[in-house]
Protein backbone atom coordinates (compact mmCIF):
# COMPACT_ATOMS: atom_id res chain seq x y z
CA UNK A 1 0.00 0.00 0.00
CA UNK A 2 2.63 2.66 1.09
CA UNK A 3 4.23 1.99 -2.55
CA UNK A 4 1.21 3.75 -3.81
CA UNK A 5 2.11 6.83 -1.94
CA UNK A 6 5.07 7.71 -3.72
CA UNK A 7 3.06 7.51 -6.37
CA UNK A 8 0.57 9.96 -3.95
CA UNK A 9 3.41 11.05 -1.70
CA UNK A 10 7.04 11.38 -4.54
CA UNK A 11 5.15 10.11 -6.49
CA UNK A 12 2.56 12.40 -4.84
CA UNK A 13 6.22 11.04 -3.47
CA UNK A 14 3.15 12.04 -1.38
CA UNK A 15 2.29 14.80 -2.15
CA UNK A 16 3.44 16.66 -4.94
CA UNK A 17 6.40 16.16 -7.01
CA UNK A 18 8.83 18.26 -7.78
CA UNK A 19 7.93 19.58 -11.52
CA UNK A 20 4.40 19.82 -10.19
CA UNK A 21 4.92 21.76 -6.67
CA UNK A 22 7.04 23.98 -9.18
CA UNK A 23 4.28 24.69 -11.30
CA UNK A 24 1.35 25.34 -8.47
CA UNK A 25 3.45 27.20 -6.33
CA UNK A 26 4.24 29.96 -9.51
CA UNK A 27 0.22 29.59 -10.19
CA UNK A 28 -1.32 31.00 -7.24
CA UNK A 29 -4.86 30.25 -8.81
CA UNK A 30 -7.76 29.21 -6.41
CA UNK A 31 -7.28 25.97 -8.67
CA UNK A 32 -3.93 26.07 -7.43
CA UNK A 33 -4.46 26.15 -3.60
CA UNK A 34 -6.85 23.68 -3.72
CA UNK A 35 -4.43 21.08 -4.84
CA UNK A 36 -1.77 22.43 -2.09
CA UNK A 37 -4.32 22.09 0.78
CA UNK A 38 -4.97 18.79 -1.25
CA UNK A 39 -1.59 17.79 -0.69
CA UNK A 40 -1.83 18.47 2.66
CA UNK A 41 -4.65 16.88 3.50
CA UNK A 42 -3.31 13.72 1.87
CA UNK A 43 0.22 14.19 3.85
CA UNK A 44 -1.99 13.56 7.00
CA UNK A 45 -4.20 10.58 5.97
CA UNK A 46 -7.16 12.15 4.76
CA UNK A 47 -7.68 10.62 1.89
CA UNK A 48 -10.52 10.95 1.59
CA UNK A 49 -10.75 14.82 1.99
CA UNK A 50 -7.81 14.92 -0.31
CA UNK A 51 -9.42 13.55 -3.16
CA UNK A 52 -12.78 16.18 -2.67
CA UNK A 53 -10.18 19.17 -2.76
CA UNK A 54 -8.30 18.07 -5.55
CA UNK A 55 -11.78 17.13 -7.68
CA UNK A 56 -12.86 20.84 -6.17
CA UNK A 57 -9.43 21.88 -7.90
CA UNK A 58 -10.52 20.46 -11.19
CA UNK A 59 -13.68 22.23 -11.07
CA UNK A 60 -12.09 25.33 -10.31
CA UNK A 61 -9.33 24.63 -13.66
CA UNK A 62 -12.08 23.90 -16.08
CA UNK A 63 -13.34 27.02 -15.42
CA UNK A 64 -10.79 28.98 -16.96
CA UNK A 65 -9.15 26.41 -19.31
CA UNK A 66 -6.17 25.51 -17.12
CA UNK A 67 -4.98 22.35 -18.85
CA UNK A 68 -1.72 21.81 -16.97
CA UNK A 69 -3.96 22.66 -13.57
CA UNK A 70 -6.33 19.91 -14.69
CA UNK A 71 -2.96 17.38 -15.67
CA UNK A 72 -1.71 17.77 -12.24
CA UNK A 73 -5.10 17.44 -10.11
CA UNK A 74 -6.09 14.61 -12.07
CA UNK A 75 -3.14 12.78 -11.57
CA UNK A 76 -3.56 13.08 -7.60
CA UNK A 77 -6.84 12.29 -8.49
CA UNK A 78 -5.78 9.24 -9.59
CA UNK A 79 -3.22 8.29 -6.90
CA UNK A 80 -5.99 8.64 -4.48
CA UNK A 81 -8.44 6.34 -6.33
CA UNK A 82 -5.46 3.89 -5.97
CA UNK A 83 -5.02 4.23 -2.43
CA UNK A 84 -8.63 3.92 -2.03
CA UNK A 85 -8.62 0.68 -3.98
CA UNK A 86 -10.68 2.08 -6.65
CA UNK A 87 -9.20 1.56 -10.06
CA UNK A 88 -12.02 1.87 -11.68
CA UNK A 89 -11.87 5.59 -10.77
CA UNK A 90 -8.02 5.27 -11.01
CA UNK A 91 -7.51 4.43 -14.42
CA UNK A 92 -10.31 6.94 -15.76
CA UNK A 93 -8.18 9.94 -13.64
CA UNK A 94 -5.30 8.68 -15.04
CA UNK A 95 -6.46 8.76 -18.85
CA UNK A 96 -8.00 11.98 -18.41
CA UNK A 97 -4.47 13.44 -16.92
CA UNK A 98 -2.69 11.62 -19.72
CA UNK A 99 -4.74 12.54 -22.66
CA UNK A 100 -4.41 16.53 -21.81
CA UNK A 101 -0.05 15.78 -21.09
CA UNK A 102 0.10 14.25 -24.51
CA UNK A 103 -2.18 16.43 -26.49
CA UNK A 104 -0.78 19.83 -25.12
CA UNK A 105 2.97 18.47 -25.10
CA UNK A 106 3.30 18.94 -20.80
CA UNK A 107 6.84 17.53 -20.85
CA UNK A 108 7.22 18.54 -17.12
CA UNK A 109 4.31 15.53 -16.13
CA UNK A 110 6.51 12.57 -18.35
CA UNK A 111 7.87 11.13 -15.47
CA UNK A 112 4.72 11.46 -13.20
CA UNK A 113 2.29 9.94 -16.11
CA UNK A 114 5.02 7.51 -16.65
CA UNK A 115 5.25 6.17 -12.88
CA UNK A 116 1.56 6.29 -12.62
CA UNK A 117 1.09 3.84 -15.52
CA UNK A 118 3.43 1.47 -14.67
CA UNK A 119 2.08 1.45 -10.89
CA UNK A 120 -1.60 0.70 -12.68
CA UNK A 121 -0.35 -1.98 -15.23
CA UNK A 122 1.48 -3.63 -12.49
CA UNK A 123 -1.77 -3.41 -10.33
CA UNK A 124 -2.99 -5.60 -13.21
CA UNK A 125 -0.24 -8.02 -13.41
CA UNK A 126 1.06 -6.15 -16.55
CA UNK A 127 4.38 -6.31 -14.84
CA UNK A 128 5.95 -6.74 -18.57
CA UNK A 129 3.97 -3.53 -19.94
CA UNK A 130 5.04 -1.57 -16.81
CA UNK A 131 8.62 -2.43 -16.84
CA UNK A 132 8.51 -0.96 -20.91
CA UNK A 133 6.94 2.07 -19.89
CA UNK A 134 9.55 2.54 -17.35
CA UNK A 135 12.05 1.74 -20.04
CA UNK A 136 10.81 4.48 -22.45
CA UNK A 137 10.30 6.99 -19.65
CA UNK A 138 14.00 6.86 -18.62
CA UNK A 139 15.31 7.24 -21.73
CA UNK A 140 16.94 11.01 -21.64
CA UNK A 141 15.30 11.39 -18.15
CA UNK A 142 18.28 13.50 -15.26
CA UNK A 143 18.11 14.58 -12.10
CA UNK A 144 15.27 13.90 -10.10
CA UNK A 145 13.25 12.14 -12.59
CA UNK A 146 15.87 9.70 -13.42
CA UNK A 147 15.94 8.78 -9.45
CA UNK A 148 12.29 8.90 -9.49
CA UNK A 149 12.43 6.28 -12.18
CA UNK A 150 14.42 4.02 -10.26
CA UNK A 151 13.08 3.79 -7.58
CA UNK A 152 9.74 2.98 -9.23
CA UNK A 153 11.56 0.16 -11.66
CA UNK A 154 13.40 -1.04 -8.49
CA UNK A 155 9.65 -1.17 -6.53
CA UNK A 156 8.82 -3.30 -9.66
CA UNK A 157 11.39 -5.96 -9.64
CA UNK A 158 10.52 -5.89 -6.10
CA UNK A 159 7.18 -7.04 -6.46
CA UNK A 160 8.29 -9.34 -9.72
CA UNK A 161 10.73 -11.43 -6.74
CA UNK A 162 13.70 -10.28 -7.99
CA UNK A 163 15.10 -8.44 -4.56
CA UNK A 164 18.37 -8.48 -5.34
CA UNK A 165 17.92 -6.76 -8.75
CA UNK A 166 15.98 -4.31 -6.99
CA UNK A 167 18.20 -2.85 -4.34
CA UNK A 168 20.69 -1.89 -6.99
CA UNK A 169 17.90 0.70 -8.38
CA UNK A 170 17.59 1.55 -4.48
CA UNK A 171 21.12 1.68 -3.97
CA UNK A 172 21.09 4.49 -6.75
CA UNK A 173 18.73 6.50 -5.64
CA UNK A 174 19.62 6.81 -1.80
CA UNK A 175 23.31 7.75 -3.57
CA UNK A 176 22.09 10.73 -5.19
CA UNK A 177 18.46 12.07 -4.28
CA UNK A 178 18.23 15.41 -2.13
CA UNK A 179 14.26 14.87 -2.25
CA UNK A 180 13.25 13.73 1.67
CA UNK A 181 9.70 12.04 0.32
CA UNK A 182 12.04 9.87 -2.46
CA UNK A 183 15.13 9.32 0.34
CA UNK A 184 12.26 7.42 2.79
CA UNK A 185 10.75 5.55 0.37
CA UNK A 186 14.22 4.26 -0.94
CA UNK A 187 14.84 3.36 2.50
CA UNK A 188 11.58 1.85 3.29
CA UNK A 189 11.78 -0.15 -0.22
CA UNK A 190 15.12 -1.00 0.52
CA UNK A 191 13.91 -2.43 3.70
CA UNK A 192 11.62 -4.65 2.17
CA UNK A 193 14.19 -6.11 -0.26
CA UNK A 194 16.52 -6.58 2.56
CA UNK A 195 13.74 -8.77 4.40
CA UNK A 196 12.91 -10.52 1.23
CA UNK A 197 16.57 -11.54 1.35
CA UNK A 198 16.46 -12.48 4.93
CA UNK A 199 18.76 -10.08 6.56
CA UNK A 200 16.47 -8.21 9.14
CA UNK A 201 19.31 -6.42 10.79
CA UNK A 202 20.20 -4.15 8.10
CA UNK A 203 16.13 -3.78 6.95
CA UNK A 204 16.02 -2.79 10.85
CA UNK A 205 18.34 -0.12 10.17
CA UNK A 206 16.91 1.40 6.97
CA UNK A 207 13.85 1.88 8.33
CA UNK A 208 14.51 4.20 11.08
CA UNK A 209 16.41 5.74 8.98
CA UNK A 210 12.92 5.94 6.96
CA UNK A 211 11.28 6.55 10.07
CA UNK A 212 12.91 9.59 10.91
CA UNK A 213 12.42 11.53 7.85
CA UNK A 214 8.27 10.96 7.60
CA UNK A 215 8.60 12.80 11.02
CA UNK A 216 10.27 15.04 9.77
CA UNK A 217 8.39 15.83 6.96
CA UNK A 218 5.09 15.25 9.38
CA UNK A 219 4.04 12.23 6.71
CA UNK A 220 1.60 10.52 9.12
CA UNK A 221 0.08 8.45 6.14
CA UNK A 222 3.88 7.38 5.81
CA UNK A 223 4.83 6.48 9.84
CA UNK A 224 2.35 4.29 10.22
CA UNK A 225 3.49 1.70 7.16
CA UNK A 226 7.20 2.29 8.07
CA UNK A 227 6.42 1.24 11.97
CA UNK A 228 4.47 -2.04 10.77
CA UNK A 229 7.32 -2.72 8.45
CA UNK A 230 9.46 -2.41 11.61
CA UNK A 231 7.54 -4.67 13.86
CA UNK A 232 7.96 -7.24 10.62
CA UNK A 233 11.55 -7.38 10.70
CA UNK A 234 11.18 -7.56 14.61
CA UNK A 235 9.02 -10.86 13.90
CA UNK A 236 11.00 -12.09 11.47
CA UNK A 237 14.25 -11.75 13.87
CA UNK A 238 11.52 -13.59 16.70
CA UNK A 239 11.64 -10.32 19.15
CA UNK A 240 8.27 -10.66 19.26
CA UNK A 241 8.34 -8.19 22.36
CA UNK A 242 9.41 -5.60 20.59
CA UNK A 243 7.23 -7.03 17.51
CA UNK A 244 3.93 -5.93 19.62
CA UNK A 245 5.39 -2.89 20.17
CA UNK A 246 5.87 -1.42 16.59
CA UNK A 247 2.89 -3.32 15.75
CA UNK A 248 0.81 -1.43 18.63
CA UNK A 249 2.39 2.20 17.31
CA UNK A 250 1.89 1.45 13.85
CA UNK A 251 -1.97 0.52 15.06
CA UNK A 252 -2.13 4.26 16.76
CA UNK A 253 -0.75 6.03 13.48
CA UNK A 254 -2.48 4.39 11.59
CA UNK A 255 -5.79 5.17 13.22
CA UNK A 256 -5.64 8.96 12.41
CA UNK A 257 -5.64 7.54 8.72
CA UNK A 258 -8.48 7.07 6.84
CA UNK A 259 -7.49 3.53 5.20
CA UNK A 260 -9.26 1.35 7.73
CA UNK A 261 -7.78 -1.84 6.32
CA UNK A 262 -4.73 -0.68 6.93
CA UNK A 263 -5.44 -0.47 11.30
CA UNK A 264 -7.33 -4.02 10.61
CA UNK A 265 -3.60 -4.95 9.33
CA UNK A 266 -1.96 -4.48 12.44
CA UNK A 267 -4.75 -6.11 14.59
CA UNK A 268 -4.18 -9.06 12.57
CA UNK A 269 -0.48 -9.22 12.91
CA UNK A 270 -0.84 -8.17 16.73
CA UNK A 271 -3.35 -11.26 17.31
CA UNK A 272 -0.96 -13.88 15.04
CA UNK A 273 1.94 -12.84 18.13
CA UNK A 274 2.98 -15.64 20.29
CA UNK A 275 1.22 -14.64 23.69
CA UNK A 276 3.65 -13.04 26.18
CA UNK A 277 5.36 -15.26 28.60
Amino acid sequence: MRELLIAALILLSSCATSDTKKFISSVPSEGGKFVSRGDESLQKGEVREAARKYGLAVLTFQKTDDLKGMAAAYLRLARTALLKRDAEDANKYFVSAKTICEREKLSEFKTDVAVLESTLLSSSEKNAEAEETLKKATAGASGEDADKLDNARGKLLLSSGKAEEAKGYFTRVLSKTKNPDLESAAHYNMAQALLKTGDADKALAQLFTALELDKKSAATINIGDTLYLIGTAYEAKKSFDDARYYYQRALMAHAQVDLPEKAEADKTALSALPAKQ
